[in-house]
């Protein structure tokens, strides 16, 4: 059983300047995306993979993927200090929105912060999803390590969804 431990509130605020799907495998930057696009920080650069709460990856990429793969969506940026992250978010098989990032996450009024410190924008009609339906406000957030939000291609958040009954 999963416990309720509190998400770990974020340190830093990072909004993403590429979004993209992974368009082929790579075992390393720079990585393909669709469309043409490619994440490909300059030579040299200091690039961090960041990960959301909990961000335990002994568990085999249970709440993040583990490396580069194809169809996975790529969320990434420049730090004020000149150094790059990512962060990578699972491809949703229920076809109801194209990724997921589970954990920790906090209501930031017109977006989502992660406890990683990426901020995504909701998407028109965002909502707060449980038990198969659509729950109030105040049933939301913060994330815990089994909710998950939805998220589409452009790398906004679509719902919530928060797993009742811990």
């Amino acid at each position: 059983m999963l416990s309720r431990t509190r998400a770990a509130s974020p340190t830093e605020d990072l909004s993403p300047s590429v979004v993209g799907v992974i368009d082929e495998f790579a075992a390393a930057l720079p990585v393909k995306l669709d469309g043409g696009l490619i994440f490909a920080p300059p030579p040299g650069a200091r690039v961090e993979r960041i990960y959301n709460w909990p961000a335990d990856s002994s568990d085999d990429g249970l709440y993040e993927p583990m490396g580069l793969d194809e169809e996975q969506l790529l969320l990434g940026g420049q730090r004020p200090d000149g150094s790059w992250w990512y962060e990578l978010a699972g491809h949703s098989s229920d076809g109801a929105c194209y990724a997921t990032i589970q954990g920790g996450s906090f209501d930031a009024g017109d977006s989502v912060r992660f406890s990683s410190g990426l901020r995504l924008p909701k998407a028109p009609g965002f909502n707060v999803q449980g038990e198969g339906r659509v729950l109030g406000d105040d049933a939301g957030f913060p994330g815990h390590n089994g909710d998950n939000i939805c998220i589409d291609k452009q790398g906004r958040a679509v719902w919530f969804e928060r797993f009742i009954g811990r």
